[in-house]
């Protein structure tokens, strides 16, 4: 919400264009002269890009445990929670969420998140004017594998940075 009112806020001071990057989250308003790349990084590796994701305006959020990890005995455990089982959800990887507007973008990636890839996605189709990304880490230690699954909308948007990447 404080993203969508800083960047209500330069507009209305006269600026035409607002880009606010922070990271897990961007929002891009006002008129633009091309769109904008932003990379999303892998899930266990915030510094890694691994799919970048052009978008004209509106907001990406990106939801992860990457950073927020704890110990429990021998388990790592993640920071998101899940409200149905007050235990931390499971964690697969990563979502982004693109929305026309910071506040439904940042609390979708959470909620989403929340609900696994497959139902995340299956919502997301549902619903107009939000577009996903899902990036999947295989459960094989030996070889991780990870997978971008995305919406329809966001398959002209996204573009492999890493070999290693398989979109779907």
């Amino acid at each position: 919400a404080g993203l969508d009112a800083a960047a209500r806020a330069m507009l209305e001071a006269g600026a035409t264009g607002v880009v606010m990057d922070f990271g897990g989250q961007v929002l891009r308003a006002g008129q633009h002269d091309a769109p904008g790349n932003y990379d999303i990084a892998a899930p266990d590796d915030r510094l890694r890009g691994v799919v970048r994701v052009s978008v004209d305006s509106g907001s990406l959020a990106t939801t992860a445990n990457s950073e927020r990890r704890f110990q429990v005995g021998d388990r790592s455990l993640g920071h998101i929670l899940d409200p149905r089982t007050g235990r931390p959800a499971a964690d697969f990887g990563s979502v982004t969420v693109w929305a026309i507007d910071a506040f439904t973008a940042d609390c979708l990636s959470t909620g989403l998140f929340v609900m696994g890839p497959d139902v995340a996605l299956a919502w997301a189709e549902q619903h107009e004017g939000v577009e996903v990304l899902v990036l999947v880490v295989s459960a094989d230690a030996a070889k991780p594998q990870l997978t971008a699954r995305m919406t329809s909308g966001m398959r002209d948007r996204v573009t492999a940075l890493v070999p290693e990447i398989t979109l779907q």
